[in-house]
């Protein structure tokens, strides 16, 4: 198999800073991504491509960093800005609301649940989804928080610097909390209905979320940051060798078996893994932190091509028929035939 370059779009070239979002949200050929670019207080822009006609526009802009596209939903999207707000604009560009938080700058991390949103970063907020007004905030955990918010039946889950936590989602009260020296970065639910999180000190956790019990901590090939993605009965996680300056990683692939992760495969890479595992059949894409692409077997780990080099680091990929997109930094949107 090999990747044939087809086309790229760049924003502008000689850009300081140029950074694309690590989500996107397709619209049939409509693809719509976050560029962020410059110096303090930065630029964000919420941009809209053509895939047909390469034709390009604006849907919002904001003078800070915007880190993910967030959540779309009924054609609006949600999203936080390091600016300490959460916007709500709908698809055409309208801003429908903007709410200014009351403590810290949240984290790009953002979920939904019927009427209401999460965000979270030195606590956690619950605001109205039409409105934004804020319902509720959390502060007991005031720690830096990159870890997702995990949606469960009876709470919101969510990891901090410190411990993994849980939240009534109706009146914000604690739960229960797991751990004291934890980095949470990512938390999934297991088929069991158990949770697993991965953190930055080589390791995964397993915990019973109706009891908020710590069942067992896994050991890892590497320092943890990407998100887990589960199938099949069997999970792929990306790492890295350092925390800041990795010079090599691993995709690594796990078998799940109750609260038992067995290692199917680990494959070695020559930067830290800078995207979650992207499956298409028997295909796993991912990419690495020195701007190479890579697409090995999803059951075996071997290469199924050479590794690809692309314009920037790349944070974001989609497969559709026979064709690969990859949103770098650099290239912002490159696309590849499969041949």
């Amino acid at each position: 198999m090999k990747l044939q370059s087809q086309w790229t779009y760049c924003y502008k070239k000689g850009l300081r800073g140029a950074k694309v979002s690590k989500d996107h949200y397709l619209d049939g050929d409509k693809l719509f991504f976050v560029l962020q670019y410059g110096d303090f207080p930065w630029t964000s822009l919420i941009l809209q491509l053509d895939l047909n006609t390469q034709e390009c526009k604006t849907v919002y802009e904001e003078k800070h960093i915007v880190g993910r596209l967030g959540i779309c939903d009924n054609d609006r999207f949600f999203f936080t800005s390091m600016r300490a707000r959460v916007f709500c604009v709908a698809k055409d560009g309208t801003l429908v609301w903007e709410t200014v938080l009351q403590k810290g700058n949240p984290s790009t991390e953002i979920t939904m649940d019927g009427d209401r949103i999460f965000v979270s970063h030195h606590g956690v907020y619950c605001l109205d989804k039409n409105t934004g007004e804020i319902l509720w905030f959390n502060d007991d955990y005031d720690q830096k928080t990159r870890c997702n918010l995990l949606n469960l039946e009876k709470g919101i889950v969510c990891g901090a610097s410190g411990e993994l936590f849980c939240l009534d989602k109706n009146s914000g009260e604690s739960i229960w909390e797991v751990g004291e020296e934890f980095g949470i970065n990512q938390c999934i639910q297991l088929e069991n209905g158990h949770l697993l999180a991965d953190h930055s000190h080589e390791s995964f956790i397993i915990v019973d979320p109706n009891e908020g019990k710590l069942i067992k901590t896994i050991p890892s090939k590497g320092y943890l940051y990407g998100k887990p993605v589960l199938q099949d009965g069997k999970l792929y996680i990306g790492d890295g060798n350092d925390v800041m300056d990795s010079t090599s990683g691993h995709m690594s692939c796990y078998e799940v078996s109750g609260d038992d992760l067995k290692e199917v495969f680990s494959h070695p890479t020559s930067g830290a893994v800078s995207t979650s595992a992207v499956i298409s059949g028997d295909r796993l894409f991912f990419a690495t932190e020195d701007s190479y692409l890579y697409c090995i077997d999803k059951n075996t780990g071997e290469d199924l091509m050479a590794k690809k080099k692309t314009k920037g680091i790349c944070r974001d990929i989609i497969v559709r028929e026979n064709e690969v997109i990859v949103l770098s930094d650099k290239g912002q949107v490159e696309v590849f035939a499969i041949v």
